[in-house]
């Protein structure tokens, strides 16, 4: 498993980290009850589309992965909102990674 590309990233001390090829932003942002929206790419881990993305804690971004990280950011941004009452920080944090996540291509995604 390994963090991917330019996709929304938290670490456990709950610093926003945007991962892109060329450089990594890092800002401290309110998660409210979650702890970790990360999301993963690994490779084989859906048996019914292969290589997919899927957030890092399961538990409470629940059992789902996808091909498109658009649908795994779409999930997290939205469980930050609603259920983890994250600070506005986070969600507007969330939803710049999701942006640029969509507007990447291949292995930039």
């Amino acid at each position: 498993m390994k963090a991917y590309g330019s996709i929304v990233a938290l670490v456990a001390s709950a610093s926003l980290v945007t991962a892109f090829p060329h450089r990594l932003s890092k800002r401290q942002v309110a998660l409210g009850s979650c702890t970790n929206p990360a999301i993963q790419f690994q490779a084989g881990s859906d048996a019914s589309t292969g290589d997919s993305f899927q957030p890092v804690d399961t538990a409470t971004f629940g059992q789902v992965s996808a091909q498109d990280v658009g649908a795994i950011t779409k999930i997290i941004c939205d469980q930050l909102n609603d259920q983890c009452e994250a600070g506005q920080d986070a969600i507007a944090a969330c939803a710049e990674g999701q942006a640029a996540a969509d507007a990447a291509e291949g292995q930039a995604a």
